[in-house]
């Protein structure tokens, strides 16, 4: 820019914009149409997605955290087969462990996917 003085006026602005546009130092704005614009707005909307399934995850580990303090220490990952079957056992901290002994490894064991299973796992329950 020619003017790189703090002090802005409407006088003074226009004969900057004339300046650069004599010297040929602007850039015209590109617009896109047709093919790239819906690739534009793809793009934007496959961001926002992956931003809300942040979101989404985030608020499972925090309520996992705060519910099930002791989860992370039992499955090293909360999307496994065998964390989801727990959770879907016992969706709340209050449970039987006599309930746990017969569904949860009934589950499991038919699922025949507890890879996350840590050893911590036998001696938390």
């Amino acid at each position: 820019m020619d003017d790189n003085s703090q002090t802005k006026n409407d006088r003074k602005d226009p004969k900057t914009i004339a300046k650069l546009v004599i010297g040929g130092r602007y850039f015209e704005t590109y617009v896109a149409t047709s093919v790239y614009a819906e690739l534009r707005n793809i793009v934007k909307i496959y961001e926002h997605v992956i931003d809300c399934k942040s979101v989404v995850e985030n608020k499972i580990i925090q309520w996992l955290d705060n519910y099930f303090p002791e989860f992370a220490t039992v499955f090293g990952n909360w999307e496994c087969k065998s964390a989801m079957i727990t959770l879907k056992t016992f969706p709340l901290p209050v449970y039987d462990s006599r309930t746990w002994s017969n569904e949860g490894t009934r589950d499991m064991e038919k699922e025949n996917q507890a890879r996350c299973w840590k050893e911590e796992g036998t001696k938390a329950l």
